[in-house]
């Protein structure tokens, strides 16, 4: 079948491709990073290169005594009845592609069916072996060669604690689409010595403030030392035995690299409109907003595309753009950011056209993004969504046009977050040099406390913010609306 998928002629190019991405979707196969490929001799592109986990040759047995290495730290994923080939092979496909993410241009993964090893950082990498219904994680560190001889030191508790947390987000995401009936459960061998080797769960020694932890043949065995090899991420909470909140199933999990997209559409310039008689004004000082959303969401591990200057249509064909491309990729949270003129529950394209806004949330929605069910899709509209006019301030204009009626705005599904810039039926101010008050005070806040706050509480601190806010005597509230199910952080462990 591969040989004939290769072959495929020039004719077949798309049903090809569509072949691939599919296989891709479905964790059947991962793309080798082209920047792994070294061929600086040849002026022809790179080939495209895949790998294929279900096709890796048994290299090791799988009832072999596992190899641990020295300086590693070593866990198990432990299944209760049985380990499915179905699921390892998902599980290397995601391996291979998270190793890739990581930034490794160098190091070549050494696969194999019931063994493989994949780069993690600079420093070390990480064995998955296969060992009857378990599933032993090594993650060891690289050598330091000095003068006379080589040493290994230990591996960093950090990166463990990445590689621990990318296993359970790829094993949870396997188990809810693909095996929701298996079993399994995070653990360390029991150091109590006591002939055929057997498991503790490691949560037991991760939680909770507790000193130890009682074995199978009553001996208590002290958390600290373990603890210690399965340390929180940089920016976690500093006591271990305090769950940081931003783990768990309260919280959307956002652990992929990048995150996923943030879109910003940036209508500046209305003179299309004015051409067709609409009294739209040009919208200066948008500029600075786009900057400052940009560099925002770029901090936080999203790929940032920016569109300036489009009509209604064009507005709505973007949008739609950007959802076919999330549904062929691995994503933790979609972000759009417009600004531009608007009205009650619409938008204005440059062209003076409108759009609903609801119309633009349901591209996202379930069914025309796929990849995105179950994942938080945010909308930050610097828009004015009614016409009542708020005159006498000096440098500060109106994003409204003069029209005011019913509003629905919010899909009926779960997973939403609409940040809307004022109530409905008033105007929003916008600064001609420095920018809109509420995109201002939104990436100032999350700047500040994404760290710490999840998402509402972030637009709380907008709010009040704002609300202080004066131009002579006239005043601006924010509105977020939401369907969102849990918690959303928007930097998470390890970013800070």
């Amino acid at each position: 079948m591969w040989r004939k998928l290769v072959g495929i002629g020039d004719d077949s190019g798309k049903k090809k491709s569509a072949l691939l991405e599919l296989m891709e979707k479905y964790d059947l196969l991962v793309k080798q990073d082209s920047s792994c490929q070294k061929n600086e001799a040849s002026s022809k592109p790179p080939t495209v290169c895949y790998y294929v986990p279900s096709r890796l040759q048994v290299t090791t047995d799988r009832n072999a005594d596992p190899v641990i290495s020295e300086g590693s730290n070593v866990f198990y994923i432990n299944f209760f009845s049985f380990l499915p080939g179905g699921i390892v092979c998902r599980l290397m496909a995601r391996a291979l592609e998270w190793s890739q993410r990581q930034g490794d241009a160098v190091h070549s993964p050494a696969l194999g069916r019931v063994s493989s090893t994949f780069y993690a950082d600079d420093q070390h990498q990480f064995r998955l072996q296969v060992i009857s219904k378990h599933i032993m994680v090594s993650v060891v560190p690289e050598e330091i060669v000095g003068d006379a001889s080589s040493t290994r030191t230990t591996a960093n508790p950090n990166t463990t604690a990445k590689v621990k947390d990318f296993l359970e987000e790829s094993l949870a995401d396997i188990k809810k689409t693909w095996a929701p009936r298996i079993q399994y459960t995070f653990c360390i061998a029991c150091p109590c010595a006591s002939g055929d080797q057997h498991y503790i769960d490691l949560d037991k020694f991760l939680t909770d403030d507790s000193r130890s932890v009682q074995c199978c043949r009553g001996r208590l065995i002290a958390k600290v030392p373990v603890k210690r090899k399965f340390c929180q991420p940089l920016g976690a909470t500093s006591n271990p035995a305090i769950p940081d909140p931003r783990r768990g199933d309260n919280c959307y999990n956002l652990c992929h690299t990048p995150r996923g997209m943030c879109c910003i559409i940036d209508n500046m310039n209305f003179q299309l409109a004015r051409n067709q008689n609409r009294q739209l004004s040009d919208r200066g000082g948008s500029d600075k907003d786009s900057e400052e959303l940009s560099k925002t969401f770029s901090n936080l591990g999203f790929v940032v595309d920016v569109a300036i200057d489009l009509g209604a249509a064009d507005m709505v064909r973007y949008l739609r753009g950007k959802a076919d491309a999330h549904d062929r990729k691995k994503v933790d949270c979609f972000v759009c950011c417009i600004l531009t003129h608007g009205g009650l529950g619409k938008l204005y394209g440059v062209d003076g056209e409108t759009v609903e806004i609801l119309e633009v949330t349901a591209i996202f929605k379930g069914v025309g993004c796929p990849a995105l069910i179950g994942k938080p899709k945010l909308f930050f509209i610097q828009a004015c969504r009614g016409s009542d006019r708020q005159v006498g301030v000096p440098n500060v204009e109106e994003d409204a046009p003069e029209e005011i009626r019913q509003e629905k705005t919010l899909p009926n599904e779960a997973d939403f977050l609409l940040g809307y810039a004022t109530v409905p039926g008033y105007v929003s101010y916008r600064d001609t040099r420095r920018g809109s008050w509420y995109i201002r005070t939104l990436t100032d806040m999350i700047n500040k406390y994404s760290a710490s706050l999840h998402i509402l509480d972030i637009l709380t601190r907008v709010n009040d913010d704002i609300s202080e806010k004066n131009a002579r005597g006239y005043k601006q509230i924010p509105a977020p609306v939401f369907t969102l199910r849990k918690s959303l952080f928007l930097s998470t462990l390890g970013d800070h």
